[in-house]
């Protein structure tokens, strides 16, 4: 299925709406004063390979690591 630029970017807006939803839930149902207040957290969305396709624009320094994690929790 290919999808025209159009169709492209009302996908990858709604991916990353559901991260920065993600985000939302994690911070409002948080006990944690590092991710309730400092808001010390990242959510991204991962293919089934493991490949990071959306994230949120919380702390994007913690998907350096997930990208790996993802792909050695795949394998």
């Amino acid at each position: 299925m290919k999808l025209d630029p159009i169709e492209l970017s009302l996908f990858a807006s709604r991916v990353t709406a559901i991260c920065d939803e993600m985000g939302i839930v994690l911070r409002r149902s948080a006990f944690s004063p590092n991710i309730k207040d400092r808001l010390d957290f990242s959510c991204a969305l991962f293919g089934p390979e493991g490949e990071l396709f959306a994230q949120a624009a919380h702390i994007p320094v913690h998907l350096g690591s997930m990208a790996f994690a993802m792909s050695a929790i795949v394998s």
